[in-house]
């Protein structure tokens, strides 16, 4: 097949892409996903440290009891 044929079937869709549409859509919905993870990832371990912090007796101890007098 030469050069001239090659352009005419790609041109008249004989020559078909789907398979590659096929790959980028899997591709974006597989980062969307990742992405997804990896936001609720971060939520929860920031949830974790703000609940570790709420709860620090160094802060009870010494802010509300000393203040409170």
């Amino acid at each position: 097949m030469n050069i001239q044929e090659l352009i005419q079937t790609r041109f008249s869709g004989a020559i078909n892409n789907e398979a590659e549409y096929i790959e980028i859509i899997v591709q974006a919905i597989a980062v969307l996903i990742f992405g997804i993870v990896v936001w609720r990832g971060m939520a929860a371990v920031h949830n974790r440290k703000k609940a570790k912090r709420a709860d620090n007796m160094f802060s009870r101890e010494r802010y509300e009891t000393k203040w409170r007098k």
